[in-house]
């Protein structure tokens, strides 16, 4: 078993047909079946059954698929590290959740500036879900995300802890109050963020604590629409403390349900971290000693 014969077969399993797959390889059809006659019998199971619609994965099948593309994803990575070690790249891929990287980032940029100005950073923003797999397939180097989640075979490090609040815009017949209860923002039509951020999950885990529903009216990807949604006058929603502080026109809510947000540098200890990544990390570490 070999590399081509990990590309082949993802390239049928995802095809789900020999011809499609070949194709899409740009090489022959009987070359794309010998590669995959020779898995199976290297295996001693098929790895795929024949179907009206073309190609099904075994059970066995389905499986392999999993670990050939953390494997190539892996080469991949390894291609990488390798490129940058011999070009001697000063530059850091890190992961972060949006609203997390809005408040944490500015302080960790102005010291590693400051520190290490050669330093260039690739920022990748998604969920925290969605970044710890890419941290698992070592499509970054790091990751900063709010609690809540968990690495196999990582390490961590608290390097800041902040707070969500409910805000509205000032024009909301509810911004007359000076509190609100769960119950009354229950009645608020929100703007969250989509499925798969953890805020999202802390907030519908409340709700349903309390048997409360919860009138989602927009998901969405990025804490600058919330708060454009908030301000249109209809909406409400929960964005953290500093992101609101400094907006006149949003009236904020402190939610004591709500438990204080712990903010984590994720990172493999058994990765591969460049001179740069290390630098990153001794200025998350110098941030955290400060909060």
């Amino acid at each position: 078993m070999n590399l081509q014969h990990l590309k082949y077969f993802r390239a049928v399993y995802e095809c789900k047909n020999i011809t499609k797959a070949a194709s899409r390889l740009h090489i022959s059809q009987p070359a794309v079946s010998s590669a995959l006659k020779e898995l199976e019998t290297e295996f001693g199971v098929p790895l795929f059954e024949r179907q009206n619609r073309g190609l099904a994965p075994t059970e066995e099948g389905i499986v392999f698929y999993s670990l050939a593309c953390r494997i190539m994803a892996q080469c991949d990575s390894a291609k990488q590290v390798i490129r940058e070690v011999a070009q001697h790249k000063s530059q850091v891929r890190v992961g972060m959740a949006p609203m997390v990287g809005a408040i944490v980032f500015p302080l960790i940029y102005e010291k590693l500036y400051r520190t290490y100005p050669e330093i260039a950073l690739e920022i990748l923003e998604d969920g925290s879900c969605e970044l710890i797999k890419r941290l698992e397939e070592d499509r970054v180097e790091m990751i900063i995300v709010p609690d809540g989640v968990e690495l196999k075979g990582g390490l961590k490090r608290k390097i800041y802890e902040t707070g969500m609040v409910f805000a509205i815009s000032r024009e909301h017949p509810l911004a007359c109050r000076d509190s609100l209860t769960l119950e009354q923002i229950s009645t608020v039509p929100l703007a969250i963020y989509q499925k798969g951020y953890i805020q999202t999950q802390n907030i519908t885990d409340l709700f349903e604590s309390h048997g409360l529903p919860m009138k989602v009216m927009a998901r969405v990807s990025n804490y600058m629409t919330v708060k454009t949604l908030i301000h249109c006058g209809a909406f409400g929603g929960f964005l953290m403390r500093e992101v609101c502080e400094h907006d006149k026109s949003l009236r904020t809510y402190e939610v004591p349900e709500l438990k204080p947000t712990s903010v984590y540098l994720f990172w493999k200890e058994d990765g591969y971290l460049s001179g740069a990544a290390k630098g990153f990390l001794k200025c998350c570490r110098d941030l955290s000693d400060i909060n």
